[in-house]
């Protein structure tokens, strides 16, 4: 009997308010729709980084979309072709499916699943995918002869470095030295001598505990850095210099630091590329460097002192040319 009357009241007032009923039902329909709609949609966060030479927009989205998406360089734009629909978000804003937004001088246009990078005046990209966390890398260069959008406002170069090992883990244990100590006392000094040119500077590992390979490249990318410097240890009285196989940085330079330190001590140097994860992980420009043993190359305070400044100038260069040699070819 009570139910009887309750749809009868439900119906009576369908009947009495039929206009504000069918108002309810499609705005019901309409929720209901673009819930669906931007469910299907993937999430897509990105972050943008200026260098000196380049801008890197890093889009922070699954391995599925790392693996397929399409990128391509049209004009003064890049053009992002994901599988489907995206999300986009930027610096905390609300995410944009349709419609676009400026960002560091650079015009983002989503629509659908094509995200449109236009740029004033775009010369190359450089595409990476990375995993762990999965994410595309765009390294926008501009034309030859120009310089990067607001170039004033570009930050002084920046570095991570990054001790080699620590804690349980010690690496090399020579007569006279431990690996895992002699390069965190090597890094302060390098760093100093980083922070007095100008540069900024973190160091991943501030004392003698473990860190993972993870924690090194997340350390590295949070700080979006010109260069991140992993320094070791050679078994051997040489010095080598190793980055990852797809690193489009001047090679010229890295041998141009190796000679330096083959003239200045007379000893062996070595340049390899190795797709190890602390190289190919990092979002930026990377080198493993491996110093001259300490048991084989005496490390007083002149020669020290020599071997940071040949760093630190091989470096510097390594970061101002990196990409015009690219161009040339």
């Amino acid at each position: 009997m009570l139910e009887s009357f309750l749809v009868y009241l439900v119906f009576f007032y369908i009947v009495r308010h039929r206009k504000i009923f069918c108002l309810f039902l499609v705005f019901s329909f309409l929720s209901l729709f673009a819930a669906r709609v931007f469910a299907d949609a993937e999430a897509v966060a990105i972050r943008i980084g200026k260098h000196q030479e380049f801008i890197r927009i890093v889009f922070s989205v699954s391995e599925d979309y790392v693996r397929n998406a399409v990128v391509k360089h049209a004009g003064n734009a890049a053009v992002i072709n994901f599988p489907s629909n995206v999300n986009i978000s930027y610096s905390g804003k609300e995410p944009i499916k349709n419609g676009s937004f400026s960002a560091e001088g650079i015009s983002i246009e989503v629509k659908g699943n094509i995200c449109t990078l236009n740029f004033k005046r775009l010369g190359r990209i450089n595409v990476f995918r990375l995993s762990s966390p999965s994410r595309i890398v765009v390294d926008a260069y501009p034309e030859r002869g120009s310089a990067p959008e607001e170039a004033s406002d570009i930050s002084p170069s920046s570095f991570v470095l990054d001790p080699g090992h620590g804690g349980y883990d010690y690496g090399i244990r020579g007569k006279s030295f431990i690996e895992k100590d002699f390069v965190l006392s090597f890094v302060k000094e390098l760093s100093n001598s980083f922070e007095k040119k100008g540069k900024k500077v973190l160091i991943t590992r501030k004392g003698d505990y473990v860190l993972s390979l993870k924690e090194r490249t997340r350390l590295a990318g949070q700080k979006n850095p010109d260069m991140f410097i992993s320094v070791h240890v050679s078994s051997k009285n040489e010095f080598s210099a190793y980055s990852a196989p797809q690193d489009k940085g001047d090679v010229n330079i890295v041998n141009a630091m190796l000679t330096a330190v083959k003239k200045e001590f007379k000893i062996n140097t070595r340049h390899e590329r190795l797709p190890i994860a602390l190289l190919l992980d990092v979002n930026t420009n990377a080198l493993l460097i491996e110093l001259p043993n300490p048991d084989e190359f005496y490390y007083d305070k002149k020669s020290k002192e020599k071997l940071i400044n040949i760093i630190l100038n091989g470096l510097s260069a390594f970061i101002s040319k990196e990409g015009s040699k690219d161009a040339e070819r």
